[in-house]
């Protein structure tokens, strides 16, 4: 979608997936990342696919074209080639679904993406399981035979905490709020550093008067005696 000062907001197709075999289709928050759930397989050993696409803008070719001056000499102007932007769908991740039953959500930000999946529908006990994935298809968490999981959710999370006008405020007086504060922290900071060099400095040289040159000293004073 892209906007034309006179016709509006003007509804363009990028591309087209096969969809052959698309049973479901998940949009994520971020825009430009989705998700399909896709049927394989026989009536008896059917299983789900869901596999995670981003659209990518194809990067448009530059052409140089020669002119001439008005001083009668060359110049040369670049030039797109082909106005309309195309676009692709490149399939970043693939997950085999282990569940007889399935369904999926993304979070409201569009960084996970969560499987709830049903082993057995028909069992007393409902087992399900569900699996988490960051926006690029990666596993992160997994729960495997939950009894009697109903529903799962991703917890909404607010925009903003701060009003426009709280937030005004804040780039105004931050310094003087807030700039005290920080130079004691870093304050603090580097004298626990510092502190943290002179200990490990102290134990090396404890280590060397006592294991080394403490007992080098004894013996040479042993050895004038005699």
């Amino acid at each position: 979608m892209h906007h034309d000062k006179q016709l509006g907001f003007v509804v363009k197709t990028i591309g087209f997936l096969n969809a052959d075999k698309v049973k479901d289709f998940y949009w994520s928050g971020t825009g430009d990342i989705f998700t399909i759930s896709e049927r394989e397989g026989t009536t008896m050993n059917v299983k789900t696919i869901y596999s995670f696409y981003m659209i990518n803008e194809e990067e448009q070719k530059v052409t140089n074209l020669q002119h001439a001056t008005k001083g009668g000499g060359k110049g040369i102007t670049s030039r797109l080639v082909g106005q309309e932007k195309k676009f692709e769908f490149r399939k970043i991740a693939r997950h085999e679904d282990p569940n007889t039953m399935s369904s999926a959500v993304w979070d409201f930000s569009g960084r996970f993406f969560a499987i709830i999946g049903e082993m057995k529908p028909f069992d007393r006990e409902k087992l399900k399981s569900f699996r988490i994935f960051s926006m690029f298809g990666e596993l992160l968490t997994l729960k495997e035979k939950v009894v009697m999981l109903s529903h799962f959710a991703f917890r909404p999370r607010p925009t903003g905490i701060l009003t426009k006008n709280q937030l005004t405020k804040l780039r105004q007086t931050y310094r003087e709020t807030y700039a005290k504060k920080l130079r004691e922290e870093d304050r603090l900071e580097k004298a626990s550093a510092n502190k943290g060099i002179s200990d490990s400095k102290k134990v090396v040289r404890d280590k060397f008067l006592n294991e080394f040159f403490m007992p080098l000293r004894q013996e040479y004073e042993k050895n004038i005696d005699q």
